[in-house]
């Protein structure tokens, strides 16, 4: 009893005296290193573990790619070392992000890009561009400070697409859609009960608390079409036990969803 009383006597030093600069810089210190031991915020797709994560199933598993959210092409472009343009397909909503996407891949390359985005049905809906600051365009509108144009954009349900497309089999589905993410994935519910889509890397950040959508939920939903959900580290990935003191903090946090009839293939991955 003695000891919680210390601590918790501690606890309340620290939080009384929280406008000293000192007592500040170090906490500001402390949320930054605890934030990068959980490798959170960091969006690089060569040093978070995304290139990994790619790397690890597409050298091991056939089928087409889909970039759903690709922005301007960063995470195709890290894709492209590893696999044949023919095997990608990009989408992109957003007119200015897409122009930049067709110019900086298109040319050179067989990439399949679509200039409208996946979710659970057919339609249009607003949209929200940031033009300083492209990759935080969503449809949700945060309270962030940043300049922001609403707009209208298409998407359609991945099913619809899949099944016009022919694909039989899709080896990565990497969703950025900062807070769509799981339309886009209600969107593809026959491809996912089929077993088509073997591993899905997904983000889950500060939109989906606007979404109400917790990391739970998505557990819940994948755990039901039999995938196993990993949380990406930059050289490793560790299975999600749900904790949620430890897992809800919609900071942003990139996670990989596999197949059971791969895990064993990608076990040197893990």
């Amino acid at each position: 009893m003695e000891t919680y009383a210390i601590k918790c006597r501690l606890k309340s030093m620290i939080a009384s005296r929280r406008n000293s600069p000192i007592v500040r810089y170090v906490a500001d210190g402390a949320e930054k290193y605890l934030r990068a031991f959980n490798n959170e915020q960091n969006w690089h797709t060569r040093y978070n573990g995304e290139a990994h994560a790619f790397h690890s199933v597409a050298n091991t598993v056939d089928g087409d790619v889909l970039d759903v959210g690709a922005n301007e092409g960063q995470w195709a472009t890290m894709a492209l070392d590893v696999i044949d343009g023919n095997r990608l397909h990009c989408f992109e909503v957003v007119p200015q992000i897409f122009h930049k996407l067709k110019n900086g891949l298109g040319p050179r390359t067989t990439v399949t890009l679509n200039h409208f985005g996946l979710g659970s049905k057919a339609g249009s809906i607003d949209f929200y561009f940031y033009p300083d600051s492209p990759d935080r365009s969503s449809c949700y509108s945060l309270n962030d400070g940043f300049r922001k144009e609403k707009i209208k954009v298409c998407i359609i349900p991945g099913d619809e697409y899949i099944s016009e497309r022919g694909i039989r089999k899709i080896a990565f589905l990497k969703l950025d859609v900062e807070g769509m993410e799981m339309d886009v994935l209600r969107g593809l519910s026959s491809s996912l009960q089929a077993g088509i889509i073997q591993a899905i890397q997904f983000e889950h950040g500060p939109a989906h608390a606007l979404a109400r959508q917790l990391v739970k939920d998505f557990l819940e939903f994948l755990e039901g079409y039999s995938y196993t959900v990993f949380k990406i580290f930059p050289k490793t990935f560790v299975k999600v036990d749900y904790d949620p003191e430890r897992d809800e903090s919609f900071v942003g946090q990139n996670l990989l969803a596999v197949r059971p009839e791969i895990l064993d293939r990608l076990s040197r991955a893990f």
